[in-house]
């Protein structure tokens, strides 16, 4: 019997604009430098020996196999079942190399697989796994024509691997060393939604978050924050999920950086254009903002933004005079403008100057005319 997860159906546990914004004071510090740098790093180290293919098949085909094998053992009649995944993914994507390679080819990127240096966090098994899984398919890369191809002939590699479900933390190991972040994202949410996944939650959301941190040195790289910010905030809700991932020094470089970023995320957001599509980002943004603002008149700690006055007037020039007026009360700017010369005599950081305040004034006062509001 085999039934089709299919990944189309399978939300992910928070949606990213639910978690994109969870601006929580997180006490944890040490690392000096920005994450991004440090993954890229770490993704150079990891793939520097390894030839990335990227994802070439339709990871919706991931099913769950009950494979009932009856062994008839010498010594009793009894019966054996053995259950088994296929997973949508060749061979050769599993050890980093492109189609058809050559031999020795493969056989370089397996031993240079077999010696790296596992990431801290996973279990035993899923070490164990691993290895096993990397033997396994270099043997019938060389030796079992089916999984390898033949190109001459024109026959394509075997499209998928039946593996034992104990072996999935180490194929998701291995996928997201090699590259395949899309591949690892997708089998990993299809494989938690089963029974069969529980006793390897721990390693298979620990592949998850890689991917999502790798996922997001690629959006730094090409200098679009919000990308990164709002994989990192996935790889923090996926080590959130799991208590044994918790203490992870990992999630609070994660939690570092998120801090770091948010001021200029938000900024980002705010500047995309009014589009339906972009509604419910931008809504999340503005939540970032109010956060944010909620920080620095509270004159927090965990909040990241060194130039107040410079921050908020490209926050505010970025919003409509409802949004502004939502954000930033009559009341609230009262008081906070009353409260200015207290904070400066105490050295504390000027918020909402005065150039802030007049634009939200200007907010206030256009609304109230367009909209006949005369409390505006």
């Amino acid at each position: 019997m085999a039934f089709v997860v299919h990944l189309v159906s399978l939300p992910f546990p928070h949606s990213s604009e639910t978690i994109l914004f969870s601006l929580e004071n997180n006490k944890r510090r040490g690392v000096g430098h920005h994450f991004h740098s440090r993954v890229s790093q770490w993704l150079r180290r990891r793939r520097a020996s390894v030839v990335v293919a990227r994802s070439r098949l339709n990871a919706a085909d991931l099913r769950i196999v009950d494979s009932n094998n009856k062994n008839k053992n010498k010594n009793d009649n009894s019966d054996t079942q053995t259950r088994i995944i296929e997973i949508p993914v060749t061979c050769y994507q599993i050890v980093g190399v492109r189609d058809q390679a050559e031999k020795d080819e493969i056989v370089k990127s397996v031993m240079d697989l077999k010696n790296a240096e596992i990431e801290v966090g996973y279990t035993m098994d899923a070490v164990v796994s691993r290895q096993n899984l990397l033997m396994d398919v270099r043997d019938k890369l060389l030796f079992e024509p089916e999984y390898a191809g033949n190109i001459r002939e024109k026959v394509p590699p075997k499209s998928s691997l039946h593996i034992p479900w104990s072996w999935l933390p180490g194929a998701l190991c291995l996928l997201q060393e090699v590259g395949e972040e899309k591949l690892v994202l997708d089998i990993g949410r299809a494989a938690l939604q089963h029974p069969d996944a529980k006793p390897y939650v721990h390693d298979l959301l620990l592949s998850m978050a890689l991917a999502e941190c790798a996922i997001a040195t690629v959006g730094f790289e090409k200098n679009d924050i919000s990308q990164g910010f709002e994989a990192l905030a996935r790889a923090q809700c996926l080590l959130r999920s799991k208590i044994s991932l918790g203490s992870m020094k990992l999630l609070s470089q994660i939690e570092e950086s998120l801090e770091q970023l948010a001021p200029a995320c938000t900024l980002e957001l705010l500047g995309m254009p009014h589009t339906p599509e972009k509604a419910e980002r931008r809504l999340g943004a503005i939540a970032a903002l109010r956060e944010l603002l909620r920080q620095g008149l509270d004159v927090e700690a965990s909040c990241r933004v060194e130039d107040w006055p410079c921050f908020l007037s490209q926050a505010l020039n970025k919003l409509m005079a409802t949004e502004i007026v939502n954000l930033l009360s009559w009341d609230h700017l009262a008081v906070t403008r009353k409260n200015k010369k207290s904070l400066e005599s105490q050295n504390q950081r000027v918020v909402i100057d005065l150039n802030c305040f007049c634009k939200a004034l200007t907010a206030h006062i256009a609304l109230g005319f367009s909209s006949k509001q005369t409390d505006l």
